[in-house]
């Protein structure tokens, strides 16, 4: 293995420890999708990431997911600190300094994800696997796990056409569009000005419905092993 994958399993360790969890298969980083292209993973289907880690594209995800954790817990983290100004008041320097960590981390998801959008594209797809997906009951398997239907319909939409190029596009279009809130709420602090209550609420809408996407591509790629 090489020291760039035993770097990123690393990180991806961390930040699952760091929100709150030990087992990789909780978080979308860790999602196998790879699998799903060429060989990497096997003809006999998905083996685990230690084949799949020497690719670029399991780099990749790993990559992507890691750095969009790191976002949400620097947004969780000034949503924290927005809360905690109702007793100690507004620190702007503060509230800047975390914005800023997450707009750093949240462009470092989209260099990933825009590196790992276009390898796809020139990868072709490992059969086996995408048979997997198109032939999955996705309707008993939401019941079953109790997701959440606004969400997973729109992961069933993608997998159960075998489309995982789509699902790393929607990655990309994702993290687009929390860096483009996240730049009008510093924009207001930067201003010295506090962002309005409706901002706030729609950027943690934002984070959940993101994650719970991510997660539930993982979830299915783990339960076709």
């Amino acid at each position: 293995m090489t020291k760039r994958c035993s770097r990123h399993i690393v990180i991806l360790t961390i930040v699952a420890i760091l929100i709150g969890g030990s087992s990789l298969s909780a978080f979308f980083a860790g999602n196998e999708s790879e699998c799903a292209f060429g060989e990497v993973c096997g003809t006999s289907g998905l083996v685990g990431r230690s084949a799949a880690l020497g690719s670029e594209l399991g780099v990749l995800v790993v990559e992507g997911g890691s750095y969009f954790l790191y976002t949400l817990g620097d947004i969780h983290r000034f949503l924290a600190q927005v809360e905690s100004t109702e007793t100690y008041g507004v620190d702007f320097d503060l509230l800047r300094q975390t914005l800023s960590a997450a707009v750093n981390n949240i462009k470092n998801a989209q260099t990933a994800y825009r590196q790992l959008s276009e390898q796809a594209d020139g990868t072709p797809y490992n059969m086996i696997i995408i048979d997997r997906l198109t032939s999955f009951n996705y309707k008993k398997f939401q019941h079953a796990a109790g997701l959440m239907p606004s969400v997973f319909d729109d992961v069933t939409a993608y997998l159960s056409t075998g489309d995982v190029r789509g699902i790393y596009k929607q990655f990309l279009t994702n993290s687009n569009s929390l860096l483009k809130e996240l730049l009008i709420l510093k924009s207001s602090l930067d201003a010295g000005i506090m962002p309005d209550l409706s901002r706030q609420w729609r950027l943690n809408q934002m984070c959940a419905q993101y994650k719970l996407f991510g997660q539930y591509v993982a979830q299915v790629f783990y339960a076709i092993k």
